[in-house]
């Protein structure tokens, strides 16, 4: 049988923890690789991703000549040995949600790292040992061979998520939203609602995708100024068409300092933007509408149900992954009922009042990821550089 040891990558690339952030950068680049793992006296002691360096350094606005790998590296990195079968392989990946995993001696020492691609690829090519071997060895067969795919299916799945911009949260859904999913993003207003938008869109900006952000209670200025906010630099992307913004309003008032919204576009000019943009640019596209609420101040429930519908459907066919922002309160219980039927997933956030200081939490009440949800609160904390964290994930 195909052991880790058969498939692992043995040239390896490695670092310590005391280098500057900088050294990793350097060696990432003239290796063509996406990460280095950080070890002690040859023994592997975290990873260093592209990803860590753009959100915990670049965004951040820290110089990476002076940040240490410690810092910012992966910690608790789950190891195997390289007599670990492809069977036990596959499922500690998809069960750990794991992109890549070092592989180590008897000593505990680093003797090579294997991804999910090298996994894959080796799958592929089992069959006809898998074939011969159950000829002669019983415990073999057909039900192991389709729990093997099942769960070779599962961990590929986390490669047809997309990245919320938060690890504890992609670790909730089994890698991030699933891809051309429409998510309900619930909350009362200050609950976090934009915090998770702003994520979703700027880690799609930093893995090359296009963004859209459709809304009408809100200046353009304060949008901008929340990502900043947040440590996020959208300038260059607006620059390079990759990040829009459309104003569904064709009027507007301010009314004890907060913008309303007085004259509204027809429905399915967001679908056209939508469409136009699509048309225009190349690669996956993130959306975040945050005008639902709104939209039932100028429509019939039923009216904006049958438009959110055929606008899911047009996602699915197109490939884009959503989120839809919802103010509790504005809609009546059963509307609001209707759109979490209607949604793949539903989070719903909340505040709540503890001694002098007011909490933020979030819920994950449904997503069709493929794995069970805790139905519990978690604390949510908007983090410059990282979005928002969330304690308790474990």
């Amino acid at each position: 049988m195909i052991k880790a040891k058969d498939i692992m990558v043995k040239k390896l690339i490695t670092v310590s923890k005391d280098q500057p952030v900088v050294s990793a950068e350097k060696k990432m680049v003239k290796n063509s690789i996406s990460c280095v793992v950080v070890t002690r006296s040859k023994k592997p002691i975290g990873i260093l991703t592209e990803r860590d360096i753009f959100r915990d350094v670049l965004v951040a606005n820290l110089d990476h000549k002076k940040v240490a790998i410690k810092d910012v590296m992966n910690k608790d990195v789950p190891v195997i040995t390289g007599n670990m079968d492809v069977f036990d392989l596959v499922k500690f990946m998809k069960e750990g949600f794991l992109r890549r995993v070092p592989v180590v001696n008897n000593k505990g020492e680093l003797i090579g790292i294997i991804t999910q691609t090298d996994v894959v690829n080796a799958v592929l090519g089992l069959d006809k040992e898998l074939n011969k071997k159950q000829r002669t060895d019983k415990a073999i067969g057909d039900v192991k061979r389709k729990e093997l795919y099942k769960d070779l299916q599962d961990m590929k799945n986390i490669r047809r998520r997309a990245d919320t911009g938060s690890k504890e949260l992609n670790l909730l859904l089994a890698g991030g939203y699933p891809l051309s999913s429409s998510t309900l993003i619930c909350g009362e207003p200050g609950s976090g609602k934009t915090v998770i938008a702003y994520s979703f869109l700027y880690n799609g900006l930093l893995q090359n995708e296009c963004g859209i952000y459709v809304y009408s209670n809100e200046l353009v200025d304060d949008i901008k100024d929340g990502f900043k906010s947040l440590g996020y630099n959208i300038d260059k992307y607006e620059k390079r068409k990759k990040l829009f913004f459309e104003n569904v309003c064709t009027k507007q008032s301010e009314n004890e300092g907060l913008n309303s919204c007085d004259g509204f576009k027809d429905l399915y000019s967001i679908k056209e933007f939508i469409s136009k943009v699509k048309n225009s640019t190349r690669g996956k596209i993130r959306l975040v509408v945050n005008v639902v609420s709104q939209t039932y101040m100028f429509w019939k429930p039923d009216t904006v149900y049958r438009f959110l519908f055929e606008l899911k459907q047009y996602l699915i066919e197109n490939n884009i992954t959503a989120l839809f922002l919802v103010d509790k309160g504005v809609q009546e219980d059963k509307d609001l009922k209707s759109l979490e039927q209607l949604m793949d997933g539903v989070i719903i956030l909340k505040t709540k009042e503890e001694g002098t200081i007011i909490n933020n939490y979030l819920l994950v009440k449904k997503m069709e990821c493929g794995k069970i949800i805790p139905q519990k609160y978690f604390r949510f904390i908007p983090t410059q550089g990282k979005g928002f964290v969330l304690k308790g994930v474990s």
